[in-house]
């Protein structure tokens, strides 16, 4: 639910959100899919199951369309088991899919909103490799270039002081080699 707040606080994001080919409800029924999806595997259960349950209960099933829209950013979305984060990141940049945009868009809100939460209680250590890995995705990702800037605005806010204190000057994390491996 955070991640769809984070996205409506964004006007220009949400005014393009508004002119493209999807409908808004479709980013986002798949921002609020996702991370059950991840949970709900990672406590062992049946993913397929629970998406026949979600799909029949609670969204309409009849525009067969939307549903496979939202299922297919769902797909992208969605950490496979075992799936290390530089091999995930790398499949969602590279995804062919004609939704793997909006998949890109909503995977920088939902990172974007765990580097800002106070829960993403991390050393500082992990918070920089999740950051740079982060900002490598960003500048791949194929997002219209005021998200990349959004983000960027995002770390430079986050970071400035920390990155002060050991003295460094003008960090562009689009330049940076990249963090994940190939």
């Amino acid at each position: 639910l955070h991640v769809c707040v984070l996205m409506l606080e964004n006007w220009r994001l949400l005014r393009y959100l508004v002119d493209s080919e999807l409908p808004l409800e479709i980013y986002f029924a798949a921002v609020l899919l996702h991370d059950i999806v991840e949970e709900y595997r990672a406590s062992g259960r049946d993913v397929t199951s629970l998406l026949k349950q979600l799909f029949h209960g609670f969204l309409n099933t009849s525009n067969l369309q939307a549903t496979h829209q939202i299922l297919t950013i769902i797909q992208i979305l969605t950490k496979r088991p075992s799936e290390v984060d530089e091999k995930y990141l790398e499949r969602v940049i590279r995804s062919k899919s004609p939704y793997a945009i909006a998949a890109q868009i909503i995977k920088i809100f939902d990172r974007i909103h765990n580097l800002t939460t106070p829960r993403f209680s991390k050393s500082e250590r992990e918070v920089r490799i999740y950051a740079a890995k982060t900002s490598y995705f960003v500048h791949q990702s194929r997002v219209p270039a005021f998200i990349k800037k959004y983000y960027d605005s995002i770390i430079h806010e986050l970071f400035t002081s920390e990155l002060k204190k050991v003295g460094v000057k003008g960090s562009n994390p689009s330049k940076s080699s990249s963090p994940i491996k190939n």
